[in-house]
């Protein structure tokens, strides 16, 4: 397995020497962010370089690191806070919302059926540590789902409510939405981060790669 990956950073760096940005890119995206956000800077990105091609593992941010680790990516779009020792730095910010189809007192919550779904340890400890510093008991967990998406549409068609990041909702959606905050007012918010080792940045593909992102935060 060593000697693919050596033979894959030989090649790399080879394309690397002939100047003009092309390759393979290797990317981990935490799968919420691949799903709402991704595509969207992948057709922009190739627009400006049509000789990148992508390759793109998904999963919970957890994976993503483990990838980063193994260098089977040069670079990680991770959400939640983890601990790298590589460079980092913030891609995007968003709020923590309930959502729900009618009005609702957000005093009532505990009584209110819940639905919850299936996401990365980060997300389920910001969501409870939210929901601990607000009520003194737990919520009434009405049903399980294995994705948020899955769980927006049980909202859509009133089974409850939910807890979900703001980078999944859309206007059409036609929900309530409530802002979460901490009982000291401090919003509760999700963050985005681009993480990749020192050692990435010798290919100009993932040098412009990450100069774009920056640069162009407008489309997230």
């Amino acid at each position: 397995e060593d000697m693919i990956k050596k033979l894959q950073i030989t090649k790399d760096n080879m394309i690397n020497l002939q100047n003009e940005v092309r390759g393979t890119l290797r990317i981990g995206v935490s799968s919420n962010f691949a799903q709402y956000k991704l595509p969207k800077i992948l057709k922009q990105f190739s627009t400006k370089f049509p000789n990148v091609q992508f390759n793109i593992n998904t999963g919970w941010s957890t994976d993503i690191l483990n990838l980063l680790n193994s260098a089977t990516v040069q670079l990680g779009i991770v959400r939640g806070n983890y601990e790298w020792y590589g460079k980092k730095s913030l891609l995007h910010k968003e709020k923590l919302c309930l959502i729900s189809k009618k009005e609702i007192d957000m005093v009532n919550l505990p009584k209110l059926p819940l639905i919850n779904y299936k996401t990365d340890s980060s997300l389920k400890a910001l969501i409870n540590g939210w929901w601990h510093d607000k009520y003194n008991e737990p919520p009434f967990i009405m049903m399980e789902t294995d994705r948020l998406e899955t769980c927006k549409e049980m909202v859509k068609n009133d089974l409850g409510i939910a807890i979900v990041p703001q980078i999944c909702l859309q206007p059409s959606d036609n929900l309530q939405i409530y802002e979460l905050s901490y009982k000291a007012g401090e919003p509760v918010y999700r963050y985005t981060w681009l993480m990749y080792n020192q050692d990435s940045l010798k290919l100009s593909t993932v040098n412009q790669f990450i100069d774009f992102i920056n640069n162009n935060t407008d489309i997230m």
